[in-house]
């Protein structure tokens, strides 16, 4: 009787230490995949947006991420450093990130051949502003100011690959 008793006073325990709302990591991993295009003039069309970067941010994440690198260049040099996961356009506009934990992510997309009107939407800068530090926020702004970019969140599955291609359309200098 007395071991059901402790049994049940560690589950109570265990149960009120995990706070409300409380997500757990995801098992297993997967990838993503697309092909990343601009349209030149309306004689030559679509081209591949060599160069183009692909990074996967975490949804949520506990602290503010610091990565100046990440903010100037739109990619990590190590996959998974602060939870980004990121990749490049090759010579034909194709890409893949292989090895993603499964989970929900931000996935933030930035042209290399087409330049922005300078513009950050203010929903896409009130999420940003809170997932990095402000010394990088300021340096993913600019970069962000600079060239066209997409904004939008993905579900990576376990075991499996998904396809998210993107055309930026025209620059706008």
């Amino acid at each position: 009787m007395l071991k059901k008793f402790v049994g049940l006073v560690l589950a109570i325990i265990l149960l009120v230490s995990i706070a409300p709302g409380t997500t757990f990591a995801a098992t297993g991993t997967g990838s993503i995949k697309g092909l990343l295009t601009w349209q030149y003039n309306e004689y030559v069309g679509t081209k591949p947006d060599v160069g183009a970067t692909v990074a996967l941010i975490p949804y949520t994440t506990n602290k503010k991420i610091d990565n100046d690198f990440f903010a100037l260049m739109g990619y990590v040099t190590k996959q998974g450093e602060n939870g980004i996961y990121s990749g490049k356009a090759d010579g034909n506009g194709n890409y893949i990130i292989d090895d993603v934990p499964a989970g929900k992510y931000w996935m933030l997309i930035k042209s290399k051949k087409t330049y922005s009107d300078m513009t950050i939407y203010s929903n896409d800068q009130a999420i940003l502003k809170k997932i990095f530090s402000a010394n990088t926020w300021k340096k993913l702004e600019n970069s962000l100011k600079l060239y066209q970019y997409r904004l939008s969140t993905i579900t990576i599955k376990k075991d499996k690959t998904i396809t998210e291609s993107y055309d930026f359309g025209y620059s706008y200098f």
